[in-house]
């Protein structure tokens, strides 16, 4: 859980904002009742880093695998081609 040091908090909202003590201790309390806990520390945007870095890495793995695939393909068809062309050229030239 995120630390929010609501003295701190209060003492600012007192000399720099100019509440009354009252008010900086009730503004204070809400942000740290209310917001800190869903303040992300930094423990949660490390594991969440960790998490992205292993989705990223998969993703990576995934698609060097898919374009791995369409070359090899691509290669395998153009060769036939190449191929097929050849024979069609020595059918040719045998039969003139």
């Amino acid at each position: 859980m995120a630390m929010f040091d609501t003295l701190r908090a209060s003492q600012r909202l007192r000399d720099e904002g100019g509440f009354d003590e009252r008010q900086s201790q009730a503004i204070a309390g809400v942000l740290g009742e209310d917001l800190a806990p869903r303040v992300a520390t930094r423990d949660d945007l490390e594991r969440l880093m960790a998490r992205l870095d292993e989705r990223f890495e998969h993703l990576e793995a995934s698609l060097k695998h898919h374009v791995i695939v369409r070359v090899g393909v691509m290669v395998g068809t153009a060769t036939t081609l190449l191929l097929a062309a050849l024979a069609v050229a020595v059918a040719v030239l045998a039969s003139s």
